[in-house]
């Protein structure tokens, strides 16, 4: 293992420049982005503008090409951007716990650690505001809330954006620790971390990996295990701080200020190009098993008699791996829908979209339709041929004579009313595709279910899959009608598509 760093030093820090009316003479013991650079208030327009505040004044293309997977980043000087009682705070907590049943273990997890040891102080059931004021006053526990998007809309909006910037699942907790004391043990984490600070002040060291980017978390580790820091500083309102999963971290809530908030955004967990071989590999195997003699064929008589592997066994094994590989084409496609499948499946609905699907397309009277486009292009997959079984809405429509018709057969046989497990009844005339989205998805179990969601589809008509892939393809932006193989009539196609009018 290389040689630790005797002395911490700072991670790379960038500083912003407050507004004039808050503006402080201050020094940086990092790397300054300069006089030039401000921040201004967080973005919301997109998933790229919204980032690109987020962790301003560093650039997006700055970040993934020096930071990301690599090195810590510390963003200072950013109370003008973020304000605690927008995001989360200890008042907010305590309103939580007043309002809603807030349990322990399931919501609330407490702890604190102190001579080196992380003592638990869990209690049972839903959780009081006598308790958590006992327990942060008296025993000096560190509150650790779980998942508060689910309660706090501002964390809801962050973080789709978040999830609809990386592809990937975000995952939230926030951390209150009462001033000059310490919640967690070191340890390391299977995720990608940002750190934001909400209130308060906090004293954060970080130590080299043991393993670089593990795909698992720490335990509990002493000082012995990690030697000396390689980074230390402080975080104050507006700061954030990035490192990669693998870093090494303990933190102190400094004892100037009655108690430190900081919210963790986490991402990437089993998300590696590992895990997406791993998911791939059985169908791989499979396809190779059905088709190739080759796999089908016994190990050698008296395999495990001998002490080792005989090279013959090894030379085969290695010709095996070799053809399998050939097999990666033609099967990544489906373990990539399949992953994209599980992503819309769990992660966050759009931003208030179930308030907005309300208002759906109010078409004017006398209007013909110029210009569409997918009104959530981060939340929806088109798929020709959907897995089997999943939760499925049909939109196919039907004109007034087609109802009729089908009134007039109730008395066919059960087995011809019944829909299928796609969603559709198997009498339908013409072929169909599905449109997975998760804009019904519930945000108030959002990260908190283990067991395996499945993906909502709409139902569509064959004859609509250039209309839904050519609007896929423009991720977002207007598409001309003209460009569009589709009636009038048919356009109006719900909580997925809007459209512009002109009379």
């Amino acid at each position: 293992m290389p040689k630790r760093k005797q002395n911490g030093t700072k991670a790379r820090e960038l500083e912003g420049k407050s507004p004039p009316e808050t503006k402080k003479k201050k020094e940086s013991n990092g790397k300054s982005h300069g006089q030039s650079d401000e921040v201004s208030s967080l973005d919301f327009l997109s998933p790229e503008n919204f980032f690109t505040s987020f962790i301003s004044p560093c650039s997006a293309t700055e970040f993934m090409e020096q930071y990301w997977e690599k090195e810590p980043l510390h963003l200072s000087n950013r109370n003008a951007l973020i304000s605690a009682g927008d995001i989360f705070s200890r008042e907010i907590l305590e309103n939580l716990v007043e309002t809603r049943n807030i349990e322990f273990v399931r919501d609330i997890c407490t702890s604190c650690y102190k001579n080196g040891e992380r003592k638990n102080l869990d209690g049972h059931g839903r959780i009081k505001r006598a308790q958590l004021k006992k327990l942060m006053e008296k025993q000096n526990a560190t509150i650790q809330l779980h998942q508060p998007q689910r309660f706090q809309e501002s964390l809801w909006r962050m973080m789709e954006l978040l999830e609809t910037k990386f592809g990937c699942l975000f995952g939230a907790n926030v951390y209150i620790t009462p001033g000059g004391h310490q919640g967690l043990a070191p340890h390391h984490d299977d995720v990608e971390v940002f750190i934001l600070q909400l209130e308060g002040q906090k004293q954060w060291h970080l130590y080299k990996p043991l393993q670089e980017l593990p795909r698992t978390y720490s335990k509990d580790l002493s000082i012995d295990e990690i030697g000396n820091p390689t980074h230390s500083l402080v975080l104050k309102p507006g700061d954030l701080l990035y490192f990669p999963r693998g870093v090494i971290h303990q933190a102190l809530a400094v004892d100037k200020f009655s108690h430190s908030t900081h919210i963790t955004f986490s991402t990437y967990q089993h998300h590696t190009f590992s895990d997406y071989l791993l998911s791939g590999l059985p169908k791989m195997l499979g396809s190779a098993y059905d088709s190739d003699i080759s796999f089908r064929r016994g190990l050698p008589v008296g395999f495990l008699s001998g002490s080792k592997l005989d090279m013959t066994t090894s030379s085969t094994l290695k010709d095996l791996l070799y053809n399998l590989s050939k097999r990666i084409v033609p099967t990544q496609e489906q373990v990539f829908q399949d992953m994209k499948l599980s992503f819309i499946a769990n992660r966050l609905p759009p931003y208030q979209a179930q308030e907005a699907v309300q208002e759906m397309n109010i078409r004017p009277e006398g209007s013909s339709i110029t210009h569409m486009r997918l009104k959530y292009p981060g939340h929806t997959c088109v798929v020709v041929a959907g897995p089997p079984n999943q939760t499925i809405f049909c939109e196919t429509k039907h004109n007034e004579e087609e109802d009729e018709d089908a009134e007039s057969d109730e008395e066919d046989s059960d087995d011809d009313d019944e829909e299928s497990e796609d969603g559709y009844n198997g009498n339908q005339k013409e072929d169909v595709f599905h449109v997975y989205n998760s804009i019904s998805n519930n945000r108030r179990i959002h990260m908190m279910v283990q067991a395996e969601t499945k993906p909502v589809a709409h139902v569509f008509p064959m004859r609509l899959l250039e209309t839904f892939r050519r609007l896929e393809e423009a991720a977002g932006e207007w598409v001309s009608v003209k460009n569009l193989n589709v009636e009038d009539d048919e356009m109006l196609l719900g909580e997925l598509v809007e459209c512009k009018y002109c009379t």
